[in-house]
C-alpha cells in the first residue's frame, strides 16, 4: 500500500466532485447573472467595492426614485468588482402650503424598508473613544497619512464582524474623509474646548522624544474628530449598511429638523455621519420646514441638493397619524 503523506491528505480532502445539476446551474448562472444583465442573485455584489453615484434631481424626483431599487435608477453600474449606487443626498427647505401633501410625501419615504428616521439633531449622543489621539497618531505612516493596514489590524478597529468588503469601504472612507475636502467651517465648532485635543496630541508626540513646535491648526483637530466619529459609528447606522443588498432597495437616513427639540443643533459629528452614509450609497434626506441651517453649515454644497418649497412653517409638529 502506498504511503499517503500529510500534504497528500490535505489535497485529497480538498478534491470535491461536481454534480451534473451543479454544473448546469453554474453555467446558467454565469450567463444569467453576468454584470451586463439586469438579473442578480441575492448578495451577488456583496464583495464588490461600493461607490456612491449621487443623483442630481428635482424635488419631485425624490419621490419618483426614492422607492426604486438601485439597479433601476439612472447611473447604476457594476464592473470590474466595483458597484456604483445611484443614491439621493438632499435637503428639503420649507413645506407645501397644503401640509397634508407635505406629510404624505414624507410618509412615502419614511415607510420604506431599512429606513432610519431622526427627529432632529444631534442624531446620537456622542460617545467618546478612549485614547483617540493616540490611536489616530499610531495609525499614521511616515508621511502623516492613515495607513489602512495599521488601521484595520489595530485593537481599536471595532468593525471586525462586518463582511470584509464593508470593512474595507469604511477604512477607505476614514482615509478619504480625514483629508477634509467634503467639509467646511469646522473651525467654528472645533476651536475652544477642542484645543486640548491637539495639545494632548503634541504632548503624546513629545513623549516619544520627538521635538515638535508646530502651530495648532483647526485641520489637525478636525482630522482627529473625523477619525473619532468614523471609528465609533453607532449600531443602527452599521445595521442598515450591513443589510444593504446593493442592487435592491436603497436604505435611507431621514432627518426631520423642525428646531423644536431642546438643544436641537447639528454638530460636526452629525455632518460627518450623514456624509459617510451618503458615500456608502445610502439615501440621505433632511427635511427643514422652517428653513433652519444645518447640513450646509459643515458639508460642501457640491455633495447634496437643496430643494425649496412654497412656504415655511415654524414649529411644525409631526403628526403620528400621518407619518413616523
Amino acid at each position: 500500500m502506498s504511503e499517503i503523506h500529510e500534504s497528500d491528505k490535505n489535497d485529497e480532502v480538498a478534491v470535491r466532485t461536481e454534480t451534473d445539476a451543479y454544473k448546469a446551474s453554474s453555467d446558467i448562472g454565469k450567463k444569467l447573472y453576468a454584470e451586463e444583465t439586469y438579473f442578480y442573485k441575492p448578495w451577488q455584489y456583496s464583495d464588490y467595492e461600493v461607490y456612491a453615484a449621487t443623483l442630481k434631481t428635482t424635488y419631485e424626483e425624490i419621490n419618483i426614485w426614492g422607492n426604486q431599487h438601485a439597479m433601476i435608477r439612472p447611473g447604476w453600474k457594476s464592473e470590474n468588482g466595483k458597484v456604483y449606487i445611484p443614491n439621493i443626498f438632499a435637503k428639503v427647505v420649507g413645506t407645501h402650503k397644503n401640509k397634508s401633501i407635505y406629510r404624505k410625501e414624507m410618509k412615502f419615504l419614511t415607510h420604506e424598508p431599512n429606513t432610519l428616521v431622526f427627529m432632529g439633531f444631534p442624531l446620537f449622543f456622542q460617545r467618546k473613544l478612549k485614547e483617540v489621539k493616540r490611536n489616530y497618531f499610531f495609525s499614521l505612516d511616515i508621511h502623516g497619512n492613515i495607513d489602512k493596514t495599521k488601521l484595520m489590524s489595530s485593537s481599536y478597529w471595532r468593525y471586525g464582524k462586518l463582511r470584509m468588503s464593508v470593512q474595507n469601504a469604511i477604512a477607505d472612507r476614514i482615509i478619504d474623509f480625514c483629508k477634509l475636502h467634503r467639509f467646511k467651517n469646522y473651525e467654528s465648532c472645533l476651536y475652544g474646548s477642542k484645543m486640548s485635543m491637539v495639545s494632548g496630541a503634541m504632548d503624546l508626540i513629545k513623549g516619544f522624544g520627538i521635538n515638535i513646535n508646530l502651530p495648532i491648526k483647526a485641520e489637525d483637530i478636525a482630522k482627529i474628530k473625523v477619525f473619532e466619529v468614523l471609528c465609533n459609528l453607532e449600531e443602527p447606522l452599521l445595521k442598515i449598511i450591513a443589510l444593504f443588498d446593493y442592487p435592491a432597495n436603497v436604505p435611507k437616513v431621514i432627518v426631520y429638523d423642525n428646531g423644536m427639540m431642546r438643544n436641537s443643533k447639528i454638530t460636526f459629528a452629525d455632518a460627518v455621519k450623514l456624509s459617510f452614509m451618503s458615500s456608502m450609497g445610502i439615501d440621505v434626506i433632511v427635511y427643514s420646514p422652517a428653513g433652519f441651517s444645518d447640513i450646509e453649515d459643515f458639508i460642501d454644497n457640491r455633495y447634496f441638493d437643496v430643494h425649496k418649497l412654497e412656504t415655511v412653517a415654524y414649529n411644525l409638529r409631526y403628526n403620528k397619524w400621518f407619518f413616523f
